[in-house]
């Protein structure tokens, strides 16, 4: 005999969500779209969701789904209706701009001395392309971080030499035309890393504009918010040597 279908399940929130946020959640194999309640969750709060119709089809998990009679969450792994899943919040950022002191030692530097290379983490975790918009169906991965890596510090070396050999105004051409490109770049992955998880753009209407500035105006801390907005970095730690910045085991963005 089986088991009766419950009505509710209890959804466990990955992140501090405001109201009207989307994500998935995942039951019994089961996928399905949840909605913050009005006046938002904190992260590690539970509420109580309709279990999901029959329909429902897996896709990328999104989040933790818990029999509505059970309390905690951490009973997860030893209850069969009680999955800990991937989550990528929807609505708002994972973290404020100015949070990225909170992170661990590696994105920090990271994305304070070598940006450039955190953002090409990003980017190619993403899956997007050198222009920052995501790639089509059937165009392979570009080695996004291995490119910016090898720029990185290709004009880092070209610095040296053009200042020993005292060519002085060949400098600020290269690094004009480098900073436009990073800019133009960033300004793009940006708003469509946001426009994927529908983050409203925070002054200037729904187009580049914020992004732009953040972008030029905060590089490092706008590259360590996306870094740490796709996954929850105390389950999925960042890796210096991969090039999207995660472990192998780390869940793929679909």
């Amino acid at each position: 005999m089986t088991d009766p279908t419950p009505e509710f399940v209890k959804v466990v929130s990955p992140a501090t969500l405001e109201g009207g946020a989307t994500f998935e959640a995942e039951v019994d194999g089961k996928t399905f779209m949840v909605t913050v309640p009005d006046g938002g969750v904190g992260e590690g709060d539970n509420f109580d969701v309709p279990y999901p119709a029959d329909d429902a089809i897996p896709v990328a998990v999104a989040a933790i789904a818990v029999p509505a009679g059970s309390t905690d969450a951490a009973d997860a792994a030893v209850n069969k209706n009680e999955v800990v899943a991937f989550q990528v919040p929807t609505g708002s950022w994972r973290n404020d701009l100015c949070s990225c002191f909170e992170t661990c030692c590696c994105p920090f530097m990271m994305g304070w001395c070598c940006f450039p290379i955190l953002m090409g983490q990003v980017m190619q975790r993403m899956k997007m392309n050198f222009f920052g918009c995501e790639k089509s169906a059937n165009e392979s991965q570009a080695p996004i971080c291995i490119a910016y890596t090898a720029a990185t510090v290709g004009l880092f070396l070209l610095g040296l030499i053009i200042q020993l050999a005292r060519i002085n105004y060949i400098g600020p051409i290269i690094w004009f035309l480098w900073g436009l490109y990073m800019t133009t770049v960033f300004t793009c992955a940006r708003m469509t890393m946001r426009k994927k998880y529908k983050i409203e753009p925070g002054c200037c209407g729904d187009n580049c504009c914020d992004d732009c500035l953040y972008v030029y105006f905060c590089s490092c801390c706008t590259a360590i918010q996306m870094e740490r907005h796709t996954h929850d970095e105390n389950q999925y730690g960042y890796n210096l040597t991969s090039q999207i910045g995660l472990d192998d085991d780390a869940p793929g963005i679909v």
